[in-house]
């Protein structure tokens, strides 16, 4: 985040309130794509 602030200062209507938001969701949707990799790696095991 700070580097983004260093390179853009001028843009703060871009980034309203949803910053936090946006990061949560991020981590969220990196936890699920590493828990489906797994998941697909091990696929013989889970077969559904």
């Amino acid at each position: 985040d700070d580097v983004f602030h260093a390179m853009l200062p001028v843009v703060p209507q871009l980034r309203p309130r949803r910053t936090r938001w946006q990061r949560r969701w991020r981590a969220l949707e990196k936890r699920v794509a590493t828990t489906v990799r797994r998941l697909r790696r091990g696929r013989t095991r889970f077969q559904v």
